[in-house]
């Protein structure tokens, strides 16, 4: 994720596409579609998590609503939703306070983790396609 320019490249493992944003389009296996910045992340939850000031669990439209923060060891935020029709339904989400990014987030049936992370130079290329060894 390019935060200055407002752009963003995924890859997910065993998928030979790669997505990508630029310039106000997403890039998928379904072809550019013109999106906003804030909007563009939806089609992978962990680019959403880099930015996570812009996930719908803060309010309307997704009527959710923070209930609890927890400091977690030093730096790590633990953020708590409830669902205003259904206050059984809860999602979580940990934010570090170093780097404002969500490295974990619990939702209806789906679990995202950032397991690494790390910041390139301006001027350095864009990678090859990563490689992460399987979770156990």
């Amino acid at each position: 994720m390019d935060e200055h320019d407002r752009s963003w490249t995924f890859d997910r493992q065993g998928d030979p596409h790669r997505d990508r944003f630029a310039e106000g389009v997403h890039h998928s296996v379904d072809g550019p579609s013109e999106v906003s910045f804030a909007r563009s992340g939806t089609a992978a939850t962990p680019v959403r998590l880099l930015t996570p000031e812009l996930l719908n669990v803060w309010g309307s439209p997704a009527s959710y609503s923070p209930i609890l923060v927890q400091r977690i060891k030093e730096h790590w935020l633990l953020f708590t939703f409830e669902h205003e029709l259904d206050p059984a339904q809860r999602t979580t989400l940990v934010i570090d306070e170093g780097d404002g990014i969500a490295h974990r987030f619990y939702d209806a049936g789906q679990v995202t983790v950032i397991t690494e992370l790390r910041v390139m130079d301006d001027d350095e290329p864009i990678p090859p396609r990563p490689r992460f060894s399987r979770l156990q």
